[in-house]
């Protein structure tokens, strides 16, 4: 789903530090009735990190045997396989996955799930599976995702999956584009706007270690969200969060950090 229409103001922590943003490339799509497939190839360079290089592709395929107007059942697939040039070598950054907990105003508050910085080529696969599902004023959705680091020398792993569930108490529906897969803008019904609830639980848990030995980093993160949202048009909303979050080094069975946040934004895309 797209920011400018997802119930939280943040995305699911494996979104948000594990997908890349914003890099060159090229991506195509194709829609039937009820599926899409697409595919993409991408540099792992990118403006702000041009030290970093790489290359990259991926695949999406998606499934909604229903996606009338207020009853809509969505699955979904998603792969990609990265290979990063020697991460932590000649000033690039090493690979290192550390999701915010609690958004982006919890850069504090960051744990290091897995960390590749010794200069070696990296391998990295990811997936993830989607379900989405709008009935009425109700909606669902929910990821499972991981991400597997082999760099010749070590491994890594990080597995994630958050459910969430959203209510429009004035009576709304979530609706779905077919051809792209993706669910989309609400439209309040009213001239008062729409108001929904939501709640989601998120979690992400990494895993480390050098080839034939044991873990040496083992560390993990929740997250509890609740949301409020009014949409006063189809264009303009008002969002207030509030997250509570949690990050455990499982090795010592210790909490590292907890936090708490409530953020709000104001809202206008054209």
């Amino acid at each position: 789903i797209s920011s400018n229409y997802g119930a939280f103001m943040e995305r699911s922590m494996f979104a948000s530090s594990v997908a890349p943003l914003y890099r060159l490339g090229a991506a195509w799509i194709t829609a039937g009735e009820d599926y899409t497939v697409g595919g993409s190839v991408y540099s792992l360079e990118s403006i702000d990190v041009w030290q970093v290089k790489g290359r990259a592709f991926g695949a999406r395929g998606t499934w909604a045997p229903r996606h009338d107007d207020g009853d809509t059942l969505h699955l979904g697939l998603s792969l990609a396989r990265e290979s990063y040039d020697h991460p932590g070598r000649d000033g690039a950054n090493g690979l290192r996955i550390a999701p915010r907990p609690a958004g982006h105003l919890s850069d504090n508050s960051r744990a290091t799930l897995v960390n590749f910085n010794r200069g070696l080529d990296t391998d990295v696969d990811k997936y993830s599976l989607e379900f989405g599902f709008a009935r009425g004023p109700w909606y669902l959705q929910s990821e499972v995702s991981g991400a597997n680091f082999d760099d010749g020398s070590q491994r890594g792993e990080i597995r994630s999956a958050y459910g969430l569930i959203g209510w429009f108490i004035t009576g709304e529906t979530t609706p779905y584009d077919s051809k792209s897969g993706r669910f989309g803008r609400v439209k309040p019904t009213r001239s008062s706007g729409a108001w929904q609830l939501a709640a989601r639980y998120d979690t992400i848990r990494g895993k480390q270690h050098l080839n034939g030995a044991a873990d040496f980093n083992d560390v993990s993160m929740e997250q509890v969200s609740v949301g409020v949202n009014w949409h006063l048009r189809s264009n303009l909303r008002f969002m207030l969060d509030w997250i509570e979050s949690r990050n455990r080094d499982r090795l010592a069975d210790v909490t590292l950090d907890r936090t708490r946040a409530v953020t709000g934004r104001f809202q206008y895309d054209f």
